[in-house]
């Protein structure tokens, strides 16, 4: 199985030129203060990846941008990047390549609540996502925020109905 490949900035490659205006990016380093490990035994998602602190964040800081293959067509791991209707909307999508930030799960069956946000912005023309805190986050805990409304009516919904089944 291949690694996923690690990003530092978007991935304009999949859409034409005329969209993507610029396919240049600022070159950084991995994220920092955060890092990506398999959930422990008890959590929603024991042995799946999570994402957590390695250092404290206060609120409204921006951990990182969120980056990935921007492209077209709508995917389940794909976060909506811009909105220009249906059939030209443009989305992330980091299910094969990106930063730590991949790794966020959602907050639902873990947190009472997100602990972050993916805030769209514009950065040298190009739209954006950042990941910024919406509260103080400790060392040690795990970065959460919320996939929407969508995500939950099928993926958590169902997640629950299995769970009561095989019981």
């Amino acid at each position: 199985k291949c690694l996923p490949k690690y990003l530092t900035s978007n991935d304009w490659s999949k859409v034409d030129k005329q969209t993507r205006k610029s396919k240049e990016g600022r070159i950084v380093g991995r994220v920092p203060g955060v890092e990506a490990k398999r959930c422990p035994a008890g959590h929603f998602l024991a042995g799946e990846y999570g994402l957590f602190a390695s250092k404290e964040f206060k609120a409204f800081d921006v951990i990182g941008e969120y980056v990935g293959t921007i492209q077209r067509d709508d995917t389940s791991y794909c976060a909506d990047l811009l909105c220009t209707g249906f059939d030209n909307s443009l989305g992330v999508n980091a299910e094969n390549e990106g930063n730590e930030l991949r790794f966020m799960n959602d907050f639902h069956n873990i947190a009472d609540s997100n602990n972050v946000s993916m805030r769209r912005c514009y950065i040298d023309t190009l739209p954006r996502i950042l990941i910024v805190c919406e509260r103080d986050i400790e060392e040690g805990e795990e970065i959460l925020t919320s996939y929407g409304e969508e995500y939950c009516k099928v993926w958590i919904k169902n997640a629950e109905e299995a769970a009561a089944v095989s019981k």
